[in-house]
């Protein structure tokens, strides 16, 4: 039985990967059936953009983060989700971040040693923390189920390459582990799962994170100086605790 060291998994970024890849099988065959298939995947790439725009503009809580001004991007803002279309500049901007990204997927195998740390740049840009200069805050249930949208659209196309049906397979096998490690890179700095570590990755990029309802109520119940009807008020509405430490980070992006 190989022994894993659980801290290096929230503390390093490579050792962490390397035990997901171990563990899910990725490796240099999928690395080099994702390089070949490159060249035919990277033209269609802008239309996999248009397809995953288009889903994004269907659900309201998706669209509101354009509404937003992305890093980088110095034009005028639209803050009205209903006036904002994948022809405004701010989608165009964006449009343009996501073709890069997903050439950098599909092109970026022949130097695993660099397209890691962009992955994990990836997940990290998604959330609320000190280094970003917006306050966009991408939740992870959207990230997740973007992801799983995105690993489809590359099943279909790949599904139409003239290839052979084993090989459609196996890189289509070898595209699904690929962003099951970026989701992985996602989950990395959402879940709490290793934040006791004062040197974990989340906690060296500052990281902040929602307190849960129970984490509330364990936090309230413990405080010193509490009278008895105090802890009634409390005990009665723990939401409005874990509304006011939410409050307060949106206070401070």
């Amino acid at each position: 039985m190989k022994s894993i060291d659980r801290d290096r998994l929230y503390t390093d970024l490579m050792y962490r990967v390397g035990y997901v890849a171990e563990f899910i099988g990725f490796g240099p065959e999928d690395h080099k059936l994702i390089y070949e298939s490159a060249p035919l995947i990277e033209p269609l790439v802008p239309v996999l953009v248009d397809a995953v725009y288009a889903k994004l503009f269907e659900y309201e809580i998706t669209a509101e983060s354009f509404a937003h001004r992305m890093q980088g991007y110095d034009g005028k803002v639209i803050h009205n989700v209903k006036d904002l279309s994948q022809k405004t500049d701010q989608i165009k901007f964006r449009k343009n971040k996501l073709k890069n990204y997903l050439l950098k997927v599909v092109t970026g195998m022949d130097n695993v040693a660099e397209l890691i740390p962009y992955l994990d740049w990836v997940g990290l840009i998604h959330t609320a923390n000190k280094g970003k200069t917006t306050s966009i805050h991408v939740e992870y249930i959207h990230c997740n189920a973007l992801l799983a949208f995105v690993n489809s659209a590359f099943l279909n196309v790949i599904a139409g390459l003239p290839l052979s049906d084993e090989k459609k397979l196996k890189t289509q096998d070898a595209y699904t582990k690929m962003l099951w490690l970026q989701n992985d890179l996602f989950a990395m700095y959402y879940v709490t799962d290793g934040l006791e570590l004062p040197n974990a990755l989340a906690n060296r990029h500052k990281v902040q994170h929602t307190v849960s309802t129970h984490d509330a109520e364990r936090i309230a119940s413990s405080s010193r100086g509490l009278d008895s009807k105090t802890m009634g008020v409390i005990g009665g509405g723990i939401a409005a605790a874990a509304v006011a430490v939410a409050s307060y980070f949106i206070a401070h992006k």
